[in-house]
């Protein structure tokens, strides 16, 4: 029974997509397959050092795997976030915290 001046948002005006057909890749004219087969492709970088190993016994390393998304995007000239190849990587570098002697080493590598 519905409270009078409350609306129940989970139920109101609520699409069923169960239906709906995938549209992956789709907006590029792709079909699923070929944007599969794309991401198969795909070369993988060389691991880049942020902080280089110290060699000290008992080291702790950290890999950071970048597959895309917002932390690697770099404004243009209208503002607008695009993805910049290294991008994440340079920032990473000028971040003090992973200076820290207790930090890590840590490499990083985009996918």
């Amino acid at each position: 029974m519905a409270t009078p001046g409350i609306v129940d948002d989970d139920a109101a005006d609520t699409p069923d997509r169960s239906a709906a057909p995938s549209t992956f890749g789709r907006e590029l004219g792709q079909k699923p397959a070929d944007e599969l087969a794309r991401l198969r492709s795909r070369k993988l970088t060389k691991a880049q050092a942020i902080k280089p190993r110290t060699g000290r016994p008992g080291e702790r390393t950290v890999l950071v795997l970048y597959t895309g998304g917002t932390l690697g995007m770099k404004p243009n000239e209208e503002g607008a976030l695009e993805p910049v190849p290294g991008y994440l990587e340079s920032r990473m570098r000028s971040m003090s915290e992973l200076d820290s002697q207790d930090a890590p080493a840590l490499d990083i590598r985009e996918i």
